[in-house]
């Protein structure tokens, strides 16, 4: 069983690049048969916002498990940020090939992505920066006295 860094990632782009990511980008965790996807990511945008409804916490695709902790998200504005809880195995950027897929995601979409993470277990923080796919910044905190140094001590594990 893995250890879990848990964060936010936020989305930043134009409304129907998230929305695209939220169509194509997402799969229901729990399925069986992906046919069952429409029963488990609900679609309620209109045509100047987005907001979904999601059962069993949706898994972003082409990443090392990776999923969204929120059961709804709501965005209206043109272009925006939209910020979500998500949490992933080990970590954001434990190696290239996670790096790789949160590339690809940023450059796919057309979204600038920003991580932050803590992991309790390994007493480390994460965050990472993808501005349109190109190279990623990522930054890692260790701590040396974890419960009183670290922002968010509780989280992960």
């Amino acid at each position: 069983m893995p250890n879990w860094i848990e964060g936010t990632l936020k989305l930043r782009g134009k409304r129907e690049d998230i929305k695209r990511f939220f169509d194509e980008g997402l799969e229901a965790s729990s399925l069986a048969d992906p046919k069952d996807r429409e029963d488990q990511v609900m679609d309620y945008s209109g045509e100047n916002y987005i907001s979904y409804g999601f059962k069993n916490l949706p898994w972003i695709k082409d990443t090392r498990r990776a999923f969204i902790q929120n059961q709804e998200i709501e965005m209206d504005d043109e272009e925006g940020v939209l910020c979500l809880d998500v949490k992933q195995a080990w970590g954001f950027s434990c190696d290239k090939s996670d790096l790789d897929q949160w590339k690809a995601i940023s450059d796919e979409y057309n979204l600038d992505l920003k991580l932050f993470g803590v992991e309790r277990g390994g007493q480390f923080t994460q965050e990472v920066i993808i501005i349109r796919g190109r190279s990623p910044i990522v930054n890692v905190t260790k701590y040396e006295n974890w419960d009183w140094d670290c922002p968010f001590p509780c989280m992960g594990g």
